[in-house]
Protein backbone atom coordinates (compact mmCIF):
# COMPACT_ATOMS: atom_id res chain seq x y z
CA UNK A 1 0.00 0.00 0.00
CA UNK A 2 1.46 3.51 -0.93
CA UNK A 3 1.62 6.53 0.89
CA UNK A 4 -1.09 8.03 -1.37
CA UNK A 5 -3.48 4.88 -0.69
CA UNK A 6 -3.89 5.47 3.56
CA UNK A 7 -4.75 9.47 3.15
CA UNK A 8 -7.94 10.75 1.47
CA UNK A 9 -8.45 12.12 -1.97
CA UNK A 10 -6.87 15.76 -1.54
CA UNK A 11 -8.89 18.41 -3.88
CA UNK A 12 -7.46 20.70 -5.48
CA UNK A 13 -9.32 23.82 -3.79
CA UNK A 14 -8.90 24.24 -0.16
CA UNK A 15 -9.89 26.41 2.66
CA UNK A 16 -6.47 28.17 3.58
CA UNK A 17 -5.08 28.79 7.38
CA UNK A 18 -1.98 30.92 7.52
CA UNK A 19 0.04 30.07 10.85
CA UNK A 20 2.24 31.99 12.52
CA UNK A 21 5.02 29.88 14.05
CA UNK A 22 3.86 26.86 13.43
CA UNK A 23 5.44 24.15 10.39
CA UNK A 24 3.34 21.21 10.21
CA UNK A 25 4.59 18.58 8.12
CA UNK A 26 2.37 15.03 7.26
CA UNK A 27 2.16 12.34 9.30
CA UNK A 28 2.18 14.28 12.75
CA UNK A 29 -0.99 15.15 15.36
CA UNK A 30 -0.57 18.49 16.38
CA UNK A 31 -2.77 20.84 19.16
CA UNK A 32 -3.67 23.46 16.99
CA UNK A 33 -5.38 26.78 18.12
CA UNK A 34 -7.51 28.99 15.99
CA UNK A 35 -8.05 32.86 16.72
CA UNK A 36 -8.50 34.61 13.76
CA UNK A 37 -12.21 35.05 12.31
CA UNK A 38 -11.14 34.08 8.63
CA UNK A 39 -9.28 31.39 10.04
CA UNK A 40 -12.38 30.11 12.05
CA UNK A 41 -14.34 30.60 9.19
CA UNK A 42 -11.69 28.34 7.36
CA UNK A 43 -11.74 26.07 9.92
CA UNK A 44 -15.87 25.64 10.15
CA UNK A 45 -15.56 25.42 6.46
CA UNK A 46 -13.57 22.35 6.47
CA UNK A 47 -15.67 21.15 9.42
CA UNK A 48 -18.78 21.10 7.34
CA UNK A 49 -16.90 19.40 4.04
CA UNK A 50 -14.48 16.92 4.16
CA UNK A 51 -12.27 17.72 7.24
CA UNK A 52 -9.65 18.75 4.98
CA UNK A 53 -7.79 22.20 5.22
CA UNK A 54 -4.62 23.77 3.77
CA UNK A 55 -2.13 24.96 6.43
CA UNK A 56 0.63 27.49 5.09
CA UNK A 57 3.13 29.42 7.56
CA UNK A 58 3.23 33.05 7.42
CA UNK A 59 6.39 34.63 6.91
CA UNK A 60 6.13 37.24 9.58
CA UNK A 61 4.26 36.12 12.80
CA UNK A 62 2.92 39.57 13.78
CA UNK A 63 1.08 40.52 10.70
CA UNK A 64 -2.46 40.03 11.95
CA UNK A 65 -4.07 39.40 8.47
CA UNK A 66 -1.20 38.33 6.10
CA UNK A 67 -1.09 38.87 2.09
CA UNK A 68 -0.58 35.83 -0.44
CA UNK A 69 3.32 37.84 -0.68
CA UNK A 70 3.52 36.97 3.22
CA UNK A 71 2.18 32.89 3.37
CA UNK A 72 5.13 30.82 2.17
CA UNK A 73 3.82 28.58 -1.00
CA UNK A 74 4.22 25.60 0.59
CA UNK A 75 2.73 23.77 3.35
CA UNK A 76 0.38 20.68 4.42
CA UNK A 77 -2.88 19.51 4.10
CA UNK A 78 -4.37 18.32 7.53
CA UNK A 79 -7.25 16.45 8.32
CA UNK A 80 -9.02 17.83 11.01
CA UNK A 81 -9.45 14.72 14.12
CA UNK A 82 -11.27 17.36 16.55
CA UNK A 83 -12.58 20.68 16.78
CA UNK A 84 -13.33 22.24 20.25
CA UNK A 85 -14.94 25.97 20.25
CA UNK A 86 -13.50 27.71 23.33
CA UNK A 87 -16.13 30.20 24.92
CA UNK A 88 -13.43 32.99 24.14
CA UNK A 89 -14.54 32.89 20.13
CA UNK A 90 -11.60 31.09 19.29
CA UNK A 91 -11.45 27.46 18.44
CA UNK A 92 -8.68 24.41 19.13
CA UNK A 93 -8.50 21.58 16.71
CA UNK A 94 -6.43 18.46 16.51
CA UNK A 95 -5.05 18.08 13.51
CA UNK A 96 -3.03 15.13 11.34
CA UNK A 97 -0.95 16.35 8.26
CA UNK A 98 -1.56 14.29 4.99
CA UNK A 99 0.70 15.43 2.08
CA UNK A 100 2.56 18.33 1.60
CA UNK A 101 1.16 21.19 -0.78
CA UNK A 102 2.04 24.30 -2.87
CA UNK A 103 -0.24 26.92 -2.98
CA UNK A 104 -0.46 27.44 -6.72
CA UNK A 105 -3.91 30.51 -6.26
CA UNK A 106 -5.42 32.21 -4.18
CA UNK A 107 -9.17 32.49 -5.56
CA UNK A 108 -11.05 33.87 -2.40
CA UNK A 109 -10.68 35.93 0.90
CA UNK A 110 -14.13 36.63 2.17
CA UNK A 111 -15.27 35.31 4.30
CA UNK A 112 -11.68 32.65 4.40
CA UNK A 113 -9.01 32.32 2.32
CA UNK A 114 -9.80 29.59 -0.83
CA UNK A 115 -6.39 28.47 -2.23
CA UNK A 116 -5.80 25.37 -5.70
CA UNK A 117 -3.14 23.73 -4.54
CA UNK A 118 -0.78 20.88 -6.02
CA UNK A 119 0.22 17.94 -4.14
CA UNK A 120 3.77 17.19 -4.11
CA UNK A 121 4.49 13.88 -4.40
CA UNK A 122 7.47 12.42 -1.82
CA UNK A 123 9.65 9.34 -2.70
CA UNK A 124 8.99 6.78 -0.37
CA UNK A 125 11.45 4.28 -0.92
CA UNK A 126 15.06 3.95 1.15
CA UNK A 127 17.74 2.30 -0.58
CA UNK A 128 20.94 0.89 1.46
CA UNK A 129 22.33 4.45 1.54
CA UNK A 130 19.13 6.40 2.27
CA UNK A 131 19.33 4.01 5.28
CA UNK A 132 22.43 4.78 6.43
CA UNK A 133 21.61 8.26 6.52
CA UNK A 134 19.02 7.53 8.87
CA UNK A 135 20.69 5.72 11.13
CA UNK A 136 23.37 8.40 11.16
CA UNK A 137 20.28 10.81 11.80
CA UNK A 138 18.57 8.78 14.47
CA UNK A 139 21.97 9.00 16.29
CA UNK A 140 22.58 12.66 15.63
CA UNK A 141 18.87 13.28 16.66
CA UNK A 142 19.78 11.57 20.10
CA UNK A 143 23.07 13.50 20.77
CA UNK A 144 21.25 16.75 19.82
CA UNK A 145 18.80 16.22 22.76
CA UNK A 146 21.41 15.19 24.83
CA UNK A 147 23.40 18.86 24.17
CA UNK A 148 19.74 21.15 23.97
CA UNK A 149 16.38 21.04 24.88
CA UNK A 150 15.40 17.53 26.17
CA UNK A 151 13.66 15.17 23.80
CA UNK A 152 11.01 12.79 25.59
CA UNK A 153 12.37 9.46 25.26
CA UNK A 154 9.36 8.18 23.26
CA UNK A 155 9.81 10.58 20.90
CA UNK A 156 13.57 9.20 20.38
CA UNK A 157 11.90 5.74 19.93
CA UNK A 158 9.44 7.02 17.51
CA UNK A 159 12.11 8.48 15.28
CA UNK A 160 13.98 4.99 15.34
CA UNK A 161 10.97 3.38 14.20
CA UNK A 162 10.36 5.54 11.20
CA UNK A 163 11.32 3.65 7.93
CA UNK A 164 10.99 6.15 4.96
CA UNK A 165 13.14 9.25 4.90
CA UNK A 166 11.56 11.76 4.09
CA UNK A 167 8.73 11.20 7.34
CA UNK A 168 12.16 10.78 9.53
CA UNK A 169 13.32 13.98 8.10
CA UNK A 170 10.06 15.76 8.52
CA UNK A 171 9.87 14.21 12.17
CA UNK A 172 12.80 15.31 13.43
CA UNK A 173 12.91 18.61 11.88
CA UNK A 174 9.50 19.04 13.81
CA UNK A 175 11.29 18.07 17.04
CA UNK A 176 14.07 20.11 17.08
CA UNK A 177 14.31 23.92 18.08
CA UNK A 178 15.13 25.59 14.79
CA UNK A 179 13.52 28.48 13.58
CA UNK A 180 10.49 29.02 11.32
CA UNK A 181 12.36 29.52 8.63
CA UNK A 182 14.58 26.90 8.97
CA UNK A 183 12.02 24.15 9.20
CA UNK A 184 10.61 26.24 6.57
CA UNK A 185 13.14 25.29 4.64
CA UNK A 186 13.48 21.92 5.01
CA UNK A 187 9.79 21.55 4.25
CA UNK A 188 10.30 22.65 0.79
CA UNK A 189 12.85 20.24 0.49
CA UNK A 190 12.35 16.68 -1.23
Amino acid sequence: MSMRDEHPHVPDVLPLIPLRDLILFPNLVVPLFVGRERSINALEQAMRSDHLVALVTQREAEVQDPSPEEIYEVGCVVTILQELKLPDGTAKALVEGVQRIRILEYLEDDPYLKVRVEIIEEPGHADLEAQALMRNLVQDFERASEMGKPIPQEVLMAASAIEEPGRLADFVTFHLALKVEEKQQIREAL
